[in-house]
């Protein structure tokens, strides 16, 4: 490889046109999911509603939960000469909204699939 070559593929235009490829093949790539879900929010989200009767104590239990698992968990750590943060503890208390929202998505993705590999694309016969 020539030294000029070498020299263009490190510097900070190759990369800078090649993260805007890759980010241009993305966007297309992507496009069509974010229109898709843009109808979907558009047309659902009106339909939402929130309790906050429910709402409040909920977010009261998580607090009270995870200040709970901190004392805990910094008690544990505490006995073996270590030390646990409480920003440790809250970066474990937001992997929950993340789980729980990983479990509603899962099922959901799948029962979509499982709709789509049973429809016909390419009109009324198989």
């Amino acid at each position: 490889m020539s030294e000029a070559r070498h020299v263009f593929l490190h510097s900070p235009a190759a990369k800078l046109l090649l993260y805007a490829g890759l980010g241009l093949i993305i966007a297309f790539l992507l496009l069509p999911f974010a229109t898709c879900s843009y109808h979907f929010l558009a047309a659902n989200l009106p339909r939402i509603s929130a309790n906050t009767d429910t709402l409040i104590p909920g977010l009261g239990a998580y607090l009270i939960a995870t200040l709970v698992a901190h004392r805990m968990i910094a008690g544990f750590h505490q006995r073996r000469g270590k030390i646990w943060r409480f920003s440790n503890t809250c970066c474990l208390a937001a992997l929950l909204p993340v789980v729980f929202i990983i479990a509603f998505l899962v099922p959901g993705v799948i029962l979509n699939l499982k709709l789509l590999a049973g429809d016909s694309w390419f009109g009324a016969g198989r």
